[in-house]
């Protein structure tokens, strides 16, 4: 910002303005799960209302839409609907259940495809079907599953036709033209189906369709009255039309498996009109796409006795009962994912362009915990008697070390569907390639600082290499979650299964971590906690190794008489100020809060008045989080302080464009404060560090 634009200026505001500057606490329990799902959102870009009418901007992005596209669920049954259910072979569908069986409420979810070679390869595995009885350009037109999958093969479509006939001024008629007294609802790019069906001359009947081109109002001076000349498209019209009928399409979708059932009605067939086909599917529906080699051309129904395809008076179910067209051809490609499908190696910190994989949550502003369960799958572990015997090779005599074989603990068999991602943490070059898969995770949160990843220590693991794991991670954006746990199997029906299903306990901690805030605050520690439909614990954790995980920031699930609890809630770094995740929650909260809700601050002349009224802002708002419980101290005073004055804006720092405010506060468990540094810079640009 240029301060010499309002220098001088009068800073005159109403009290509508100063409301909407007031700043206010926002969500931190929204959470992102990224991994493998049999359908969903991918491959995809969302369409503004702008683009819909000017398809030809969808034509020209279709094969350069997004890989990878985050989608916000509410609730476990829409990602049901939208992501499918427990059929898939990843853990991301226990992910989520779990975290709404907790108590999370919103999350998004980023479903990882393939990356492949070419845009055909890409859009491969995608289930078509060619509609019955309506063409473009002299071929039947395709409709294709909303994304990949084998699920797309279950889809079936029906489309049918109403006549409504119209009225029209037979005098004012013509074979290019024609007239109506009243428009009847009629308007560009509608279909008019033009008949002679005069019994006297058989040899002069016709049936003719044509769309509107456009329309022009005339008025009669003398009479006072108005009609409607509507011109048409190309070729002749024979004379003497004895009926006009005004052509809709109606379309039938369901999907056999779940029952989900869409039905559009009141369809135009021409790209100029607002409910054309193509429009209305990339919009509304939640299960089929129009191909993208029809969007721009006009479609027309099959050249036959229009009367045996009116379906008005039927309902949708008995639509698709007349001959459906079968969607083919879908498949799932499970066995091609692989771990860089979960990033993407172009993206850059700045881009405005959000990136695939995890880096698709570039741009999503209210996500504040990351769980990506599909990382890596565990290799299958045999299954052992917990009962055997172990033999206890200690004794009074000194003898050469060695290193004890680890008892193999029993693991549900890992489906061979995804193939590529299958890495067995007892192996060091396994347990080292998830290491760096994690790294990399943590490496993105610590760029966006917007969100905290939580990791899982790697299963099947001595105490040593838990030790050997944790010391490659130091970052406040992280936490760690030790170990994982049994859950109830199900299979595609719902249904219990016989063994126990081993599940990401980051999944289940994200669940109390967002329940926790919405029901205490964010303020308050989400530990000590119950995990809900937890049953168990897949190793034993002994007190004395927990004593000593605590201290290092990994937070351990313990087995308890009533219970799985969560008796822990750190982070992964070794600054001893960021070392619970309720204060770097805390402090990611008022860096949100001030670069989204101080943007005002860009606009106005720094001077005095501003300062002041900068400083007063944040008082208030640091205010409310005092009477919330957020920080120690018994006042205000011992609690937080602002500076924003003279001392630290300078003539120097004034004159480069810069304003800067020093926040500090003491959350309720450091003993220290935390100083945050927040500034106006040259550029207009906001900015937030920590001093």
């Amino acid at each position: 910002m240029a301060l010499g634009l309002a220098l001088g200026a009068p800073n005159i505001i109403s009290i509508a303005d100063q409301t909407q500057r007031q700043l206010g606490q926002v969500k931190m329990d929204v959470c992102a799960f990224v991994g493998v799902a049999p359908k969903g959102p991918s491959r995809a870009h969302q369409i503004s209302v702008d683009e819909t009418y000017d398809l030809q901007k969808v034509v020209d992005n279709w094969t350069s839409r997004d890989r990878t596209v985050a989608v916000k669920v509410t609730s476990w049954q829409q990602f049901r609907d939208l992501y499918g259910g427990f059929e898939s072979p990843s853990r991301l569908v226990y992910a989520v259940a779990n975290f709404f069986e907790q108590g999370g409420q919103e999350a998004y979810i980023c479903r990882i495809v393939h990356d492949y070679e070419t845009s055909a390869e890409n859009l491969a595995g995608v289930a078509t079907c060619e509609l019955n009885k309506i063409y473009a350009g002299g071929a039947q037109i395709r409709l294709s599953a909303k994304n990949e999958g084998d699920w797309g093969n279950n889809l079936q479509a029906a489309v049918g036709f109403t006549f409504q006939p119209v009225e029209f001024l037979l005098d004012k008629s013509d074979s290019t033209t024609l007239s109506f007294d009243n428009l009847q609802g009629l308007t560009k790019g509608c279909l008019l189906r033009v008949v002679n069906d005069d019994e006297t001359s058989p040899s002069d009947n016709f049936s003719e369709y044509r769309f509107i081109e456009h329309f022009i109002q005339h008025g009669d001076q003398f009479t006072h009255s108005t009609y409607w000349e509507l011109d048409l498209s190309t070729d002749v019209l024979p004379a003497n039309p004895t009926k006009i009928e005004w052509v809709k399409s109606q379309i039938s979708i369901l999907d056999s498996i779940t029952g989900i059932q869409e039905y559009f009605d009141n369809l135009a067939l021409s790209p100029s009109h607002p409910r054309f086909i193509a429009r209305v599917l990339l919009t509304d529906s939640q299960l089929v796409n129009p191909q993208q080699d029809w969007m721009l051309t006009q479609v027309l129904p099959e050249s036959m006795d229009p009367y045996s395809q009116n379906l008005s008076h039927l309902t949708s179910e008995q639509q698709l009962a007349i001959e459906p067209c079968q969607f083919m051809g879908g498949e799932d490609r499970f066995d091609d994912i692989e771990h860089a499908d979960f990033f993407d190696a172009n993206w850059v910190l700045g881009n405005e362009k959000s990136g695939s994989g995890i880096h698709c949550l570039s741009n999503i502003k209210d996500c504040s915990i990351l769980v990506v369960p599909d990382l890596y799958a565990p290799e299958a572990f045999e299954k052992v008697d917990q009962n055997e015997k172990v033999e206890l090779l200690s004794g009074a005599e000194f003898a050469p070390c060695f290193e004890a074989a680890q008892p193999q603990l029993e693991v549900e068999q890992v489906s061979p569907n995804l193939p590529k991602l299958l890495l067995d943490p007892r192996v060091n070059a396994d347990r080292e390639h998830i290491i760096a898969l994690q790294l990399q995770l943590v490496y993105f949160a610590d760029q966006l600082k917007e969100f905290v990843v939580l990791l899982d220590v790697p299963p099947e693991q001595t105490p040593q290499q838990i030790l050997q794991w944790r010391s490659k991670f130091n970052s406040q954006y992280c936490a760690a979650y030790h170990p994982w746990l049994k859950v109830n199997q199900y299979d595609q029906n719902g249904q219990v299964g016989n063994l126990p299903k081993i599940i990401n306990p980051s999944a289940v901690a994200a669940g109390i971590i967002a329940a926790t805030e919405l029901q205490h605050g964010l303020a308050h520690g989400p530990a000590n906690r119950q995990a809900k439909s937890v049953f168990a614990l897949q190793i034993h954790v002994p007190d004395t190794f927990h004593d000593q995980l605590h201290p290092l920031g990994i937070n351990v699930f313990t087995q308890q008489r009533d219970g799985v609890w969560l008796s822990g809630a750190r982070t992964v770094s070794q600054q001893p100020q960021w070392r619970q995740l309720s204060v770097v929650r805390l402090m990611v909260m008022l860096r949100r809060v001030l670069l989204q809700q101080m943007q005002w601050v860009v606009f106005e002349p720094n001077s005095p008045a501003l300062w002041l009224d900068v400083k007063f802002k944040l008082q208030s708002f640091l205010r409310q989080l005092f009477i919330a419980g957020a920080f120690k101290g018994e006042t205000p005073e011992q609690a937080y302080f602002v500076r924003c004055d003279e001392t630290l804006n300078s003539p120097q720092i004034v004159d480069s464009g810069r304003l800067i405010a020093h926040i500090g506060v003491a959350p309720v468990e450091p003993l220290e404060y935390i100083i945050l540094q927040f500034s106006r810079e040259a550029d207009g640009a906001l900015k937030m560090v920590s001093k």
